[in-house]
């Protein structure tokens, strides 16, 4: 309670006139949940590979970072990192968000004084897709092509980590993925799995060449840099 100079209680209000503007989105529960406890875990240095990542992640606008040495790639010099960053959308992070990724990491969480690091970006590993399918009786073969691209590019985007944990806990796939998990793999079931839950589709054909990624029908292995990202998608109706 405030007083005047005669010490009489005066009430103090405030007015805000305009709307509130800028900030960013309300964060998610789901990312709450991911990303608070590994807040805790890298407090006031960068030195472990996930200080790097979670620490990089505090900048508003990256998606995904990962952290390699010379443990998960072996052509990196001793003692040295690349902290590899995804941008949320996709593609290659600006210079500016680069820049903002060391300031934060330099400024606020230092590596130790003998630890050379740089940001740079993933190299992304196109995922072709061919695949015969049968449609259920009175479906549109136009209609399922757009249905079945439409969730093999939901099932590829580029999400953060407790947007992707969200995904995962609704039982909805997630196939480009790196940093805490490190995968390193597409695995073949998983875009079978896309295919043949899309509505319309009654089944995926069963012979040597009906589904393939990248020409063979095997997983995709990824390299540690690799990031995942939907190619070309050839469907075929075998009716």
């Amino acid at each position: 309670q405030y007083t005047d100079s005669f010490g009489n209680p005066v009430v103090v209000s405030l007015t805000n006139q305009l709307r509130a503007s800028g900030g960013d989105p309300r964060q998610s529960g789901d990312s709450i949940r991911v990303q608070a406890p590994r807040s805790l875990r890298a407090l006031t240095r960068s030195v472990t590979r996930e200080d790097f990542e979670i620490n990089g992640l505090r900048v508003p606008g990256l998606a995904r970072a990962l952290m390699l040495t010379r443990n998960e790639q072996p052509t990196i010099p001793e003692n040295q990192g690349q902290l590899v960053v995804v941008p949320a959308g996709g593609g290659t992070a600006s210079g500016a968000l680069k820049a903002a990724v060391v300031t934060m990491i330099e400024g606020s969480y230092p590596p130790t004084l003998t630890f050379v690091w740089e940001v740079t970006d993933p190299v992304y590993r196109l995922i072709d897709v061919v695949a015969f399918v049968t449609l259920n009786r009175g479906v549109a073969p136009a209609v399922a092509d757009a249905t079945i691209r439409a969730d093999l590019t939901a099932a590829f985007e580029v999400l953060s980590d407790g947007d992707a944990e969200a995904r995962r806990n609704a039982g909805e796939p997630v196939l480009a993925d790196f940093g805490y998990t490190l995968e390193g793999v597409v695995a073949m079931s998983d875009v079978f799995n896309v295919v043949r839950d899309a509505s319309g589709v009654r089944k995926i054909g069963d012979g040597p060449t009906d589904f393939l990624l990248n020409g063979e029908r095997s997983d995709v292995e990824l390299e540690p840099n690799e990031f995942a990202q939907l190619g070309t998608v050839q469907l075929f109706n075998t009716e």
